[in-house]
């Protein structure tokens, strides 16, 4: 049997911080979210956030940039200026729909951070979100 390597441990992990954030993150918006409860969502100590990804601004964004930037990029190589609007439109509909359908935590996220006032959003998911929009 052979050992996993450190890699694939820290690729693992990476992913089991950014389920168990998005999930806090959906449930309690940014300003009730804890990192104490992500790590143990995580089945990881706290230590291992911060190591990996940094502080809770820094996951947030990592959250927010995962969900929306892989939405925008869809619809980038999707959407094109020679199409009708109305074609644009069904694709923008559909990738949105595809998205949520994969990831119903983005709803939640979505509407906590509108009712914040976008205050907790990062510049580079701001500049995604103005791509899908």
């Amino acid at each position: 049997m052979t050992k996993p390597t450190a890699k694939k441990d820290a690729s693992v992990m990476y992913r089991q911080i950014l389920e168990a954030a998005t999930n806090e993150f959906a449930d309690k918006g940014y300003a009730g979210a804890r990192m104490d409860e992500i790590a143990r969502q995580a089945k990881i100590n706290k230590a291992m956030i911060y190591y990996h990804i940094g502080d809770k601004e820094a996951l947030y964004a990592t959250v927010l940039n995962s969900t929306f930037g892989n939405m925008a990029a869809v619809m980038g190589e999707n959407i094109k200026w020679g199409k009708s609007p109305t074609e644009n439109l069904h694709v923008y509909f559909q990738t949105v729909s595809t998205s949520i359908q994969q990831n119903p935590r983005i709803p939640p996220i979505m509407l906590r951070e509108t009712a914040s006032g976008g205050k907790n959003l990062p510049e580079a998911v701001v500049w995604s979100l103005s791509a899908i929009l």
